[in-house]
């Protein structure tokens, strides 16, 4: 199993969208927009559209086969992140129970939030369960802050797990603000470096 970061290609899809939709499942900023009972295979089948603008920008980044999975969006994809994340919306909208309106405004308010200065944006982590504890996620985001520190650039993230703070305050995030999503959505924690 490589503990080193590759960036992800498109015959990688099916494996990241897996990892990805199987470690997030129970996410706030990924099932709120969802339906209550959406099935785990669901929400992997809608994360892949999300996977496909991930490799379109070429953020994709994984280790350990595949158990492991990040989104580094450099300085000029994260400056455009409106136009390359809108076109995601049609294709996910059928997984919602409202043609997609509590997502599309989810993401036009976290969209809201990115900084307007050039910074490396962290969209993504995810490992999946078999092999969580064993510092992949770590690995993943140092390496994007690798890349970060090579621009000279802060790094930024979002995040609607209050356990995530402390893990990502360990790795030199700081939060900028906490705020409530709209509509009675998650509480999302803004960080950066």
């Amino acid at each position: 199993m490589s503990r080193e970061p590759r960036r992800a290609q498109p015959e990688d899809a099916d494996r990241f969208a897996e990892t990805f939709g199987t470690a997030m499942y129970d996410d706030p900023m990924i099932r709120w927009p969802l339906p209550q009972d959406v099935s785990l295979e669901k929400v992997i089948a809608m994360t892949r559209p999300i996977v496909e603008m991930y490799l379109d920008v070429e953020s994709a980044w994984l280790l350990a086969d595949g158990l492991a999975v990040a989104s580094w969006i450099a300085p000029s994809a994260a400056a455009r992140f409106d136009q390359w994340e809108l076109p995601t919306r049609a294709a996910i909208a059928p997984y919602t129970d409202d043609d997609g309106q509590r997502y599309g405004k989810f993401w036009d308010w976290l969209a809201g939030h990115l900084p307007t200065e050039p910074c490396w944006f962290l969209d993504l982590v995810a490992v999946h369960p078999t092999v969580r504890g064993r510092g992949l996620g770590s690995t993943l985001v140092e390496h994007g802050l690798a890349l970060a520190r090579a621009d000279g650039l802060p790094a930024f993230l979002e995040t609607s797990q209050l356990s995530n703070v402390s893990f990502y305050g360990q790795l030199g995030f700081n939060v900028v603000a906490e705020e409530r999503a709209p509509g009675s959505g998650p509480m999302i924690w803004f960080m950066r470096t």
